[in-house]
């Protein structure tokens, strides 16, 4: 993952700075090694510099129904639900349990990558989701 598309990344971005930039940026982020026009730097130090996981896995989906995105996905007379068959099946105890039929449609509105994989010339080109890191 690092070599193959965070340092690539790195360095397209520091590439394209300005030299007073480029030297600004790394000294406020000395993780990052630059040396022959590539950036340089390991998953260790990558971690700490986003902060480390918000949450435990299951991240979204609890067992228990207890995270904020369960909540999401409640309707009027169920305060909670699952949206991972994964989940509801873990939770349960059921290996033959289905997710409610409406959930498909919802998910795909509070999923960022549904959107970010569409085609829209309008969307940002450069965007980030922190958690879930």
């Amino acid at each position: 993952m690092v070599k193959t598309h965070l340092e690539p990344s790195a360095t397209r971005y520091l590439a394209a700075l300005p030299d007073a930039d480029r030297t600004a940026y790394l000294t406020a982020n000395p993780w990052i090694t630059w040396s022959g026009g590539r950036a340089s730097f390991d998953w260790g130090d990558f971690l700490t510099h986003v902060g480390a996981r918000k949450k435990n896995v299951p991240s979204f989906d609890t067992f228990t129904l207890a995270a904020p995105e369960n909540n999401l996905f409640g309707v009027a007379t169920t305060k909670a639900r699952h949206f991972t068959q994964w989940s509801l099946r873990k939770a349960t105890g059921d290996d033959g349990a289905r997710l409610d039929a409406d959930l498909p449609e919802k998910i795909d509105l509070m999923n960022p990558m549904y959107f970010i994989e569409r085609q829209n010339p309008g969307r940002s080109r450069h965007w980030f989701i922190r958690v879930g890191t």
